[in-house]
């Protein structure tokens, strides 16, 4: 019997709570949720696993996210040398990282990621910001 609430036990360590948010433009939350995952799994194969099972439409897959209920890339020209190029971001318990989604795993016991449209500014030849939402 020790045994088996050991094997139980163990089991559970390795599966964990993940909040996910997609919040679109204007800060509008389009879905909120929460799933229990298995360990390891990296923020592409949550997202996926995630949308899938709760019937949300996107584009892409583990790799990157192009399109989340049909809210995909726009281009917003300013001037000849500026523009805001629109589109996915995602962030980790707060932080946003500098990889894409297929190498960032997650290993929180509680882990929140959200989903946010955003844009890359494009100045005068240089990309200076990205995935700003103001």
């Amino acid at each position: 019997m020790l045994k088996i609430f050991i094997a139980v036990l163990f089991s559970f360590s390795h599966v964990q709570a993940v909040t996910l948010k997609v919040i679109g433009k204007n800060g509008e939350v389009l879905f909120a949720g929460e799933q229990i995952s298995s360990l390891p799994k990296t923020v592409g194969q949550v997202s996926v696993d995630f949308f899938n099972q709760n019937q949300i439409p996107f584009v892409g897959d583990i790799d990157g996210i192009v399109s989340i209920h049909g809210l995909g890339s726009e281009l917003d020209v300013i001037s000849d040398t500026d523009m805001k190029a629109y589109g996915w971001c995602y962030s980790v318990n707060g932080v946003v990282p500098e990889d894409f989604v297929h190498k960032v795993n997650i290993l929180d016991q509680k882990t929140e990621l959200i989903w946010f449209y955003a844009y890359a500014y494009y100045k005068a030849g240089e990309w200076t910001q990205q995935c700003v939402t103001q």
